[in-house]
C-alpha cells in the first residue's frame, strides 16, 4: 500500500482469496477503486459524492444498496458511475486484519484530515455535551436534595431555638423573681425598720408589716408572740400598724419603746419576746 492511498488491488486479492468476492467481478472492472456512501435523494434514487460530482449505480445494476461500498468508479460526462465490489458494514471490518485496521484509519487521517475533523468535532462535541447537561443535571438534582436536607435542619433549629428561647424567659424570670426575692431579704435585713415598735397600750408597728391581715399566737407562758401574714387571720395591719387587742393586759404600756423581736426571712415570721 502507497503511503497516501489505500491499496485497494491488495485489498481485493485477499477477498478473493478468502471467499469474501469473486474474481470474475474484479476482472471485469475498470478505473479507480474508491470507498463511498451511499443514500437516497429526494428522487428516490441512490446517489454518493466524488470529488464534487454525483455518483450513481451503474444503470441495470440493482446490488447497491444504501450504505457504505468498495466500488469502482467510471466517467459518464459530468458524473460518475459506480460498480459495486463490496459492501462496507460491521463484518467486514471484523475480518480484516489488524494491520489492514491500520492502514485505513492512517489512509483516512492522512488524506481527508481536513474533512473528518469537523465531522469529528460536531459528533464529540454533540456527545460531550450531552454529557455535561446529564451531569450537571445529576449534581443539580443532588444539590437540590442537599438543600431540601439543610432547609429541614434549619427548620429544627429555629424549633429548637424557638423552644429555648421561651426556656430561657422563664428562667429568666424565675431568677430575677429569685434576685428580687434575694434583693428584698437583704434590703430588709439591712434596714434599720426591722424594729417593731410598741405605739400604743394595743397598737405595734414596722415597716415589717407590709400585708392586710396576720396570724398571731401568744405562747401559753405569756412571753413572746408570732406574727406571720396570712390571708386568714384575725389582726387586721393598715399604716404598718397592727391592733393587738389585750395586749395592754399582758405588758402595761407606759411609753413608746422597741419592742426585742427577730425576723424570719424565709418564713416571714416575726417573733417578739413580751418578757
Amino acid at each position: 500500500m502507497a503511503n497516501d492511498r489505500l491499496d485497494f488491488i491488495t485489498l481485493q486479492k485477499e477477498y478473493i482469496d478468502s471467499g469474501i468476492i469473486d474474481a470474475n467481478e474484479i476482472s471485469s472492472y475498470s478505473g479507480k477503486s474508491v470507498i463511498l456512501t451511499f443514500s437516497l435523494n429526494e428522487y428516490n434514487t441512490l446517489r454518493s459524492r466524488y470529488e464534487g460530482k454525483n455518483v450513481y449505480p451503474r444503470p441495470g445494476r440493482n446490488d447497491i444498496t444504501e450504505g457504505t461500498w468498495i466500488c469502482t468508479l467510471e466517467s459518464d460526462r459530468d458524473c460518475y458511475v459506480a460498480i459495486p465490489v463490496c459492501k462496507i458494514g460491521p463484518s467486514f471490518f471484523m475480518e480484516l486484519k489488524r494491520s489492514q485496521k491500520d492502514e485505513i484509519i492512517t489512509a483516512l487521517w492522512e488524506n481527508h484530515k481536513d474533512e473528518l475533523i469537523p465531522n469529528f468535532n460536531e459528533v464529540y462535541a454533540q456527545e460531550i455535551e450531552s454529557q455535561i447537561i446529564a451531569a450537571v443535571a445529576e449534581k443539580t438534582a443532588e444539590l437540590r436534595e442537599e438543600i431540601s436536607i439543610l432547609r429541614e435542619d434549619k427548620a429544627e433549629l429555629q424549633k429548637l431555638l424557638i423552644e429555648n428561647g421561651a426556656l430561657l424567659k422563664i428562667y429568666e424570670g424565675v431568677n430575677a423573681q429569685n434576685t428580687e426575692k434575694k434583693t428584698e431579704v437583704l434590703e430588709v435585713e439591712e434596714k434599720d425598720s426591722f424594729d417593731v415598735l410598741r405605739t400604743g397600750p394595743d397598737e405595734i408597728t414596722s415597716d415589717l408589716f407590709t400585708e392586710s391581715k396576720y396570724f398571731v399566737h401568744i405562747n401559753d407562758s405569756m412571753t413572746s408572740l408570732i406574727i406571720r401574714p396570712h390571708d386568714s387571720g384575725r389582726a387586721i395591719c393598715f399604716g404598718n400598724k397592727i391592733i393587738l387587742t389585750g395586749l395592754h393586759a399582758v405588758i402595761p404600756f407606759t411609753e413608746e419603746y422597741v419592742m426585742d423581736s427577730s425576723y424570719d426571712p424565709d418564713t416571714g415570721d416575726i417573733r417578739i419576746k413580751l418578757k
